[in-house]
């Protein structure tokens, strides 16, 4: 048996040097390897800037797509055809990133794989009925703070914001990068935490009120 176990390593070996040498890019530079499953042959895949405009398009072929391009900052884009409705959010960063249109996924580089493992775990919290706010401050959180000045940390801010507390809230915006306290979003949600704040104070006080002494 030992002869046909070498000539089964050589060939995994053989096999392996083959998918490392297809993948392999330059520095800098990155790959996506894309699934769009049931959709048809021409059918457009497009990637689009933060304001919707496209700014890459390719064809799918057999089922597949690729993409090729230099990265030399992390961003995040959105990722999408007209034949398959969930778009996907990726961050363009070197390396190969595998993408699944029909499950929404982008895996294969540091901050793809981060944030896939936070939603999936999170959508798990959710469809089993857990407390996913909880969740986001105990995985999220520390996860934003590690990439407070990265495109990571503006993707997951908005969430850790809605399940802070105001005054957390307050904290947290104190060492955010301008962006973000300059964010419309977060000041509305700020803004929207500020009024149910005060609604709580109110009403507890109506309730202190009503105590018998």
């Amino acid at each position: 048996m030992r002869p046909f176990a070498s000539i089964a390593l050589l060939g995994l070996v053989l096999l392996l040097s083959a998918c490392n040498k297809a993948e392999k890019i330059q520095p800098g530079e990155f790959k996506i390897i894309g699934l769009a499953q049931k959709a048809p042959d021409g059918d457009i895949v497009t990637i689009y800037d933060e304001f919707d405009n496209p700014i890459m398009k390719t064809k799918i072929e057999n089922e597949s797509f690729e993409f090729h391009g230099v990265s030399d900052t992390v961003i995040l884009r959105r990722i999408g055809t007209p034949t398959i409705r969930t778009d996907c959010m990726l961050f363009l960063e070197p390396g190969v990133i595998h993408v699944d249109l029909t499950s929404g996924s982008a895996t294969g580089t540091p901050f793809n794989n981060e944030v896939e493992i936070l939603t999936d775990s999170l959508t798990a919290i959710v469809n089993a009925g857990g407390d996913y706010e909880a969740y986001i401050r105990r995985a999220w959180l520390p996860s934003y703070r590690n990439h407070k000045s990265d495109a990571m940390g503006a993707y997951l801010f908005p969430y850790v914001a809605n399940a802070l507390s105001y005054d957390k809230l307050q904290e947290e915006l104190q060492t955010a990068t301008t962006n973000l306290r300059e964010s419309s979003v977060i000041k509305q949600i700020l803004r929207r935490k500020r009024l149910k704040a005060e609604a709580d104070s109110i009403a507890q006080r109506e309730i202190d009120l009503m105590r018998p002494k």
